[in-house]
């Protein structure tokens, strides 16, 4: 590796020049002078430098700086490629309310329960054992995700590895792309800033951010307010590069990341523990080494003459860096090393190298996120099980961070989701109950709708939820009510019951039982008018259960399902 840092200063001579004359104009210095513990003690800036990576960079268009973070199911970016994406996982798109969207990438944990929520992350997808199992893990559908990139993305081809990582990062909108022409740029590095951003995108939901530049002490120590600021700085604390010893400034915050740095960030996020029972002496890759403490062997700490107490210098985790990069054959800061004790226990890099001291390109980004969720699953089982959730998730309950499921679930196959033929079809739109799919297709056909409807009274308007607001109006019915003044005429209703047709109320108290009455045919000479006058009958359709006049069920006060 030191040859390799060697070639790469020779490549980069000319431009380095300018880069030392610059950085002496303004205070600052470049890695290439070689005495970087006199370079700490005059408090001077430092700016890192990753060595040459084995493959070439190719960069086409031009990057987008604008940086949105927007709920997935609201996201509008790549439609063409975003609908084809969601036909393949056959995710549902809810056009009542306001909308959004149902399938295996919208599930969450709920307080031990599988709950839908559009605002989800490539996180919860990745710990959803339907995502893993049913598409991810199967051969033929991994290999279609990978080939609706080319939808998006005009630098990427179906077949080539990275193009499945392409598809990730445009449906969930994890590192911005390149335009004219529209590319992914697989072999682009990734800036600390665009990484930082990524890792809060990947495994927070979407939520408001409290951020004031003018007053935010991460955004003066970077220089400075910019489109990724108000992301990275949320994540910030997990870095090996901090902003409190000065070795996260302005100098860095904006060049590329260190393989290693990338690393050691994911593993702070998701394995803490055991990072903390990793030692310098357990194996990690092949081109790793622990050198130890080397911060305070190249002077960037100093011990005390008399006391075991360690004094911290002015960016010395930088400096640290900076001469890890330079001399990668003396090995790497022990904190460093433990993380990547980690990541090959876990085996977030696929590789048998580390790589450590090269840059972190998109596609490795992707994979590396991936990776991190799929161990995560082999550890401590998947965080959610159901395909399509069938309560959705209270916003003021979706926990932004991800927990790790104490259940373990054991891999079984999981059936294709087919078309029920028409003479088989539910007489209203339903919300797929996994439950009640009996013959485990993937779908509710009309038999088990019957099923369903004959066990569940409270489900009002038979799409296969129990909203709340159904609940307690099937439990107010069953409950004795008393008549001021009885109706004698069939049909009527009476001050505090109602009776349906071809019933009596008498005087006095009477229990209101709950009745079924005759199903309208759902063959080929399937009557509409009928069927709508048997869900009326019901108070399900029509002005008396329908507080929008019959133009729709309604499970709330905020979601209309239309049928």
């Amino acid at each position: 590796m030191n040859n390799k840092f060697v070639q790469l200063k020779r490549v980069l001579v000319p431009v380095m020049i300018a880069l030392v004359t610059l950085s002496q104009m303004v205070g600052c210095a470049s890695t290439q002078k070689v005495d970087f513990e006199a370079m700490i003690d005059k408090g001077e800036s430092i700016v890192l430098e990753v060595n040459e990576p084995d493959y070439k960079i190719s960069v086409q268009g031009e990057q987008d700086q604008t940086v949105t973070w927007v709920q997935l199911d609201q996201l509008k970016t790549y439609p063409a490629f975003r609908q084809d994406f969601d036909t393949l996982l056959n995710i549902n798109t809810i056009t009542s309310g306001t909308g959004g969207k149902q399938g295996c990438l919208y599930v969450v944990n709920v307080d031990g329960k599988d709950m839908r929520s559009g605002n989800t992350t490539l996180a919860d997808a990745f710990r959803n054992k339907v995502f893993i199992e049913k598409y991810w893990n199967n051969a033929d559908k991994r290999s279609a995700i990978a080939g609706l990139s080319e939808k998006a993305y005009k630098d990427v081809k179906d077949g080539d590895e990275a193009s499945k990582y392409a598809s990730i990062n445009a449906y969930f909108n994890l590192l911005n792309d390149s335009k004219n022409p529209e590319s992914f740029n697989e072999t682009q590095s990734v800036t600390r800033e665009q990484f930082y951003t990524m890792m809060l995108k990947s495994g927070t939901r979407v939520k408001s951010l409290d951020y004031y530049p003018s007053a935010d002490e991460f955004t003066k120590a970077v220089g400075g307010e910019t489109a990724y600021t108000r992301y990275a700085k949320e994540v910030a604390n997990l870095g090996f590069l901090q902003t409190d010893t000065k070795s996260l400034d302005s100098s860095n915050i904006s060049t590329p990341i260190s393989r290693a740095e990338a690393v050691y960030m994911v593993v702070q996020q998701y394995f803490p523990q055991d990072y903390a029972e990793a030692t310098s002496k357990d194996k990690a890759y092949d081109d790793t080494k622990s050198a130890g403490d080397l911060a305070l062997s190249s002077g960037f700490k100093v011990q005390g003459k008399d006391t075991d107490e360690i004094q911290y210098k002015e960016r010395w985790q930088a400096y640290t860096l900076a001469e890890m990069f330079q001399s990668p054959n003396k090995g790497m800061q022990d904190e460093l090393y433990r993380a990547m004790v980690v990541s090959k226990e876990k085996g977030l890099l696929a590789e048998s190298e580390s790589k450590w001291d090269e840059p972190l390109n998109k596609a490795d980004t992707i994979e590396l996120m991936i990776n991190a969720q799929l161990a995560l699953n082999k550890d401590h089982g998947y965080l959610t099980t159901t395909e399509y959730a069938t309560i959705e998730a209270p916003a003021d309950k979706v926990d932004t961070d991800v927990k790790e499921s104490q259940t373990v679930y054991e891999a079984t196959p999981e059936s294709e989701k087919q078309v029920v033929p028409e003479d088989k079809q539910t007489p209203v739109d339903v919300v797929y109950n996994e439950e009640y799919d009996t013959n485990k297709d993937g779908s509710i056909d009309i038999d088990e709708w019957n099923e369903w409807v004959k066990k569940n009274p409270a489900d009002a308007n038979k799409d296969m939820v129990i909203t709340e607001t159904e609940k307690k109006a099937y439990e107010e019915s069953k409950k004795p009510t008393t008549s001021s003044k009885p109706s004698t005429s069939s049909g009527s209703t009476s001050s505090g019951s109602k009776t349906t047709s071809g019933g009596k109320a008498s005087s006095g108290t009477t229990t209101q039982k709950p009745t079924t009455p005759t199903q309208p045919s759902t063959d080929d000479d399937y009557d509409e008018a009928a069927m709508e006058k048997w869900l009326e009958e019901q108070g399900q359709g029509g002005p008396a259960g329908d507080p929008n006049n019959g133009g729709g069920f309604v499970d709330d006060d905020s979601v209309k399902v239309d049928y």
